[in-house]
């Protein structure tokens, strides 16, 4: 449910902010054109959402699908190529379509190497089986992106701490119902245990000799008590689960409890910077990986040296130039790789933003 509140209020904001390549006159001639497409974990799934947001919004959705118990055939699967993160691979997946809150979308699995079988949902019609498959395992790209930054960039610290209130109108998943069903799923798991053991030792009463079925036995009633006991509890917890709504409205909750979200702007203008910052070190990769033999697996570990390495600013306002000479780093490859990213640099021939200064690079080694 809280990511059903935060992706409704970046709703409006991607709609104004994104340039989308769909025009109102292709929405209206195809209906099963989406505005835009939105791919995310399970966390939010929700398919009363999912409906909502393309029936309100033209939005559609890709998203791992949950509670998956049963398994297609093996014969379903054909093998395609689809792209993940910019890399071309095969997969076998096979595709259904489904029905869920009164809506069609499509089911497409994975056969993986040992047998299981992930299951995704799509309410786009229009882009290929093998696209939707494509898109969704990109996603680690984008996990790998925010645990980087995490990581890295410390893009999770709190720069500011003012509440905002979220709308006491609107209708969240009841906290005591979500609690008292945890309760009651870990009982049930409990009973289940139990019963699997008294079957065995009823199984076991069987084949044993006569005086060891004295004690059998006593451990069978010891169980019993204990299935009694439980199911007592069980039945006290259902009960008093029947008292609560599944829904309950943000005014609704105690004030100690109530949901509130923390105010964003200070917090948001922090991560664009950082989060440019990043963008301006993976292109800084990119270029320098045609110098560094071990590019593809250390360039960035290069470029984080070179950016916390110490460097002399020496501006020279006769011939209006700005010289940064960066100091020698750990290993002889990468200041040659330094020495070449610098050529590359000064060909730009960039100005310092604000001066008439050209930025000049160069290495003391």
């Amino acid at each position: 449910m809280a990511q059903e509140i935060i992706l409704t209020e970046i709703l409006p904001q991607l709609k104004e902010s994104i340039s989308i390549p769909v025009s109102k006159e292709a929405l209206e001639k195809d209906p099963l054109l989406p505005r835009f497409i939105l791919v995310f974990d399970r966390e939010a799934y929700s398919p009363s959402f999912f409906k909502k947001l393309w029936k309100e919004h033209r939005v559609a959705v890709i998203t791992y699908n949950k509670n998956v118990k049963d398994n297609w055939s093996i014969e379903e699967f054909k093998e395609v190529t689809t792209e993940v993160i910019g890399k071309e691979v095969k997969m076998d997946i096979s595709e259904r379509e489904i029905n869920l809150e009164d809506m069609k979308m499509r089911e497409i699995r994975k056969l993986n190497p040992g047998g299981h079988q992930t299951s995704i949902i799509s309410t786009d019609f229009k882009i290929s089986k093998s696209l939707v498959a494509g898109k969704m395992f990109s996603r680690w790209g984008q996990e790998n992106f925010f645990r980087y930054l995490r990581q890295d960039y410390d893009l999770d610290r709190i720069v500011e701490y003012d509440i905002l209130q979220i709308d006491k109108g609107f209708k969240v998943v009841n906290p005591t119902y979500s609690k008292l069903t945890y309760k009651i799923k870990k009982i049930r798991e409990k009973i289940s245990r139990r019963q699997a053991t008294l079957y065995q030792l009823m199984d076991k009463n069987i084949e044993e000799k006569l005086d060891l079925i004295e004690k059998n036995l006593k451990e069978q009633s010891e169980i019993k008590e204990e299935l009694d006991k439980l199911e007592k509890e069980l039945d006290k917890n259902i009960a008093e689960r029947k008292k609560h709504n599944y829904h309950i409205k943000i005014g609704e909750m105690p004030e100690e409890k109530r949901y509130n979200k923390l105010k964003t702007e200070g917090k948001l203008f922090m991560n664009t910077m950082k989060m440019i910052c990043y963008r301006a070190e993976t292109a800084f990769t990119n270029l320098i990986n045609q110098y560094y033999k071990k590019g593809h697996n250390e360039g960035r570990m290069l470029v984080k040296e070179i950016i916390k390495s110490d460097a002399d600013i020496l501006p020279d306002y006769e011939k209006q130039e700005l010289t940064v000479r960066l100091h020698s780093l750990s290993t002889p490859r990468a200041n040659r790789a330094v020495v070449k990213m610098c050529e590359l640099l000064n060909n730009t021939e960039t100005k310092y933003p604000g001066t008439n200064l050209r930025l000049i690079y160069k290495s003391v080694t």
